[in-house]
């Protein structure tokens, strides 16, 4: 587990809330989305990247610019990964799962959601009811999740991958 205490957390969570209206605000570029089944046969669900850093690699250049600079600063930093707009279908349901470090370093997940509707996320024995613009921080490589939209709308989230703080 990771120890969301430690004093690099706590100012990367500042950081984060600061600038998180800015984040809510930013728009994507539609063309850019990749579809996304998650264990049913409803492929409708989508992640919209604004930009992904592979491991080994030169980080990509933005797909979507920004259009704040503090923004900007903040996700093109060393900490920042992956930065996207999740879409879940409505009625869908993403199975229980534990995501890998597909990025090559070890690393947490943010989410922003976008909009208050029946949306929910498990996390471990924890049913979370998404409240629009909370800040959520998660360990989805070591504890399982799953996500339920209930709701007749798609739930729209951002969705934010950030490096774990070298621990050594």
């Amino acid at each position: 587990m990771i120890d969301f205490s430690r004093d690099y957390y706590a100012k990367l969570f500042s950081d984060l809330e600061n600038i998180k209206d800015k984040i809510i605000a930013e728009q994507f570029d539609c063309s850019k989305k990749l579809g996304i089944a998650w264990n049913t046969k409803d492929d409708n669900g989508k992640v919209e990247y604004a930009f992904k850093k592979m491991p080994r690699k030169v980080p990509d250049s933005l797909l979507t610019p920004f259009t704040d600079e503090k923004v900007a600063n903040f996700m093109q930093s060393d900490r920042i990964i992956a930065f996207t707009k999740i879409i879940v279908p409505s009625k869908q349901h993403v199975a229980p799962h534990y995501d890998n470090s597909y990025w090559g370093p070890e690393f947490f997940r943010s989410h922003i959601p976008l909009m208050d509707t029946e949306a929910y996320f498990t996390y471990g024995d924890e049913k979370i009811i998404w409240e629009k613009s909370k800040l959520y921080f998660f360990d989805v490589r070591g504890v399982r999740h799953s996500a339920d939209n209930y709701s007749d709308k798609d739930f729209e989230f951002i969705s934010i991958d950030i490096k774990i703080e070298n621990e050594q």
